[in-house]
């Protein structure tokens, strides 16, 4: 099985564009893609050009819900986790460390 892994500090993620940058960097977005957040959904719900079977984001220094008012990855993320778990042509896999 094909694996992409990717490693992101979480504190960071609560910044949206550093969220924005962090996804199409590691997961290697074409270079047509926007940089918002509609953008990344559109690019996160296909990744087909990563040929992988799996991607699993690690996010470390994970400490828990976002309470300072920042942009709430956690939740971005978990719909995307949903949207893949509904459409099993991948495994895609958010582990918190």
């Amino acid at each position: 099985m094909k694996e992409h892994i990717i490693h992101l500090k979480g504190k960071k993620l609560a910044s949206k564009s550093y969220f924005i940058n962090e996804m199409k960097e590691n997961l290697q977005f074409p270079a047509n893609s926007g940089a918002n957040l509609d953008a990344v959904w559109d690019c996160m719900t296909d990744l087909s050009w990563l040929n992988a079977q799996e991607i699993r984001l690690v996010i470390n220094g994970w400490k828990g819900t976002n309470k300072k008012g920042g942009f709430d990855y956690q939740a971005f993320l978990g719909e995307v986790e949903t949207y893949w778990n509904n459409n099993p042509s991948l495994n895609f896999v958010i582990e918190y460390a």
